[in-house]
């Protein structure tokens, strides 16, 4: 993604959200939670977020469970300095908690470990010596290996890097995290952070950052203390009143559903054409919605289609990060919402996006609501074939950018999925 699409995408990102808010106003809505974050206690224990606990479980049950890696991977051509590339990751380490962070039993529960130690290993995968022909696959093929690596979360940090030497002046970068301590948004910090640092390793100069600030196990603290009881419950009430009886989506295939979920698959990228994209915005702009409402209505009318299913449940992504100072921590803060898509009386589009915009008001207005222990409640005793709350997903999604700068290198993405 160039940077002129970027810049596009965060001011529709800015826009969509000042709508929301706007949208929330006039239907006298409060608008989502801000926080107001304290450095915890240095000698408590630093508990697991509600969503952290879930992934954590998950890992326990599941011994070597691959599909909560996030690896994202660029390709560095120009000159790379990997001493100082590792110091700078070490860097980041330091300044973020969460990415030097392990996890231990305790009673029922886990707590948060964060180590003292912040150096990080670049794992070098030297693939120079082979033909041209076959060096960038030979290095895809070691990198995808590191990235389906399990991660042991009671004994190392869910942080890691790793580098494909193509050539002197060609590498892939990967870095790859496990989701317990990393979202999207989390990344976009991570790489900024890394240019700076990088920059300071080689140059001998101090970096041009701010000091670090709250943590994400303050964060994890203070939900805790924060949404319990009432608060909690109160919360809670209004998911499961949107959730009674929820629909199980239908989706005809050409295999039959297995008894446990699996995270295998493929991916296929489709762009949307520039002047579909505008004529969906203009959509939106007439009828007092946002882009992502349109795309919602129109996501559950094919899924309708497919499935002559008047009720839809789509998960939606969202940053979760509900202040300022949500805005600059690494860790763990994202969550999918449920939205509910009804189609009962054979709505007009005008009408479907009147319901889904009411829909979308109510979710956001709760998004502070951790899912996590509904999730519990619903999946008891249900069939394990399927995701409790949905499957399908629609997220439009803003990651700050996620760009990195290594010096004088040209930087690009790459492709690198891993299999869960």
């Amino acid at each position: 993604m160039d940077s002129q699409t970027t810049r596009a995408e965060s001011e529709l990102e800015k826009e969509r959200q000042r709508l929301l808010e706007q949208l929330l106003a006039d239907e006298g809505l409060d608008a989502p939670l801000a926080a107001t974050i304290s450095p915890r206690d240095p000698s408590a224990p630093v508990p697991l977020t509600f969503a952290q606990e879930v992934l954590w479980l998950l890992d326990r049950a599941t011994p070597g469970l691959t599909a909560y890696n996030t690896p994202l991977a660029r390709r560095v051509r120009g000159s790379l300095d990997v001493g100082a590339l590792e110091r700078a990751l070490g860097g980041v380490a330091e300044r973020n908690e969460a990415l030097r962070t392990v996890f231990h039993a305790k009673g029922d529960g886990a707590e948060q470990i964060v180590l003292p130690e912040s150096s990080v290993a670049v794992r070098v995968h030297d693939v120079s010596a082979l033909p041209p022909g076959q060096r960038e696959a030979a290095a895809l093929v070691a990198l995808r290996a590191v990235a389906n690596t399990p991660f042991d979360l009671a004994r190392e940090p869910g942080f890691r890097a790793a580098l494909a030497r193509i050539a002197d002046d060609d590498h892939i970068l990967l870095l790859l995290t496990h989701h317990i301590v990393s979202d999207a948004w989390s990344y976009g910090l991570i790489f900024r952070e890394l240019g700076e640092l990088y920059d300071a390793e080689r140059n001998g100069t101090a970096p041009d950052l701010p000091p670090a600030g709250l943590h994400f196990g303050d964060y994890a603290a203070w939900q805790r203390d924060t949404l319990h009881g009432d608060t909690l419950e109160e919360g809670l009430s209004y998911w499961r009143e949107r959730l009674a009886a929820l629909p199980v989506l239908e989706l005809p295939t050409d295999h039959a559903r297995p008894a446990v979920q699996g995270f295998a698959g493929a991916r296929r990228t489709v762009v949307i054409p520039r002047r579909t994209y505008a004529a969906l915005r203009e959509l939106a702009q007439r009828t007092g919605t946002t882009t992502y409402m349109v795309l919602l209505s129109a996501y559950a009318a094919v899924l309708r289609q497919y499935t002559a299913q008047d009720d839809i449940v789509v998960g939606s992504a969202v940053a979760g990060r509900t202040s300022r100072e949500m805005e600059e921590m690494v860790g763990y803060f994202s969550q999918a919402l449920p939205m509910r898509v009804r189609f009962e009386g054979d709505p007009t589009v005008s009408e479907l996006l009147a319901r889904v915009a009411e829909t979308v008001l109510g979710a956001f207005e709760h998004q502070d609501t951790p899912l996590e222990p509904l999730v519990l409640e619903l999946q008891s005793g249900r069939t394990q074939s399927h995701a409790p709350l949905f499957r399908v997903v629609l997220t439009m999604q803003d990651t700050m950018g996620a760009e990195l700068r290594l010096g004088d290198a040209s930087i690009s993405a790459v492709e690198l999925d891993a299999a869960g």
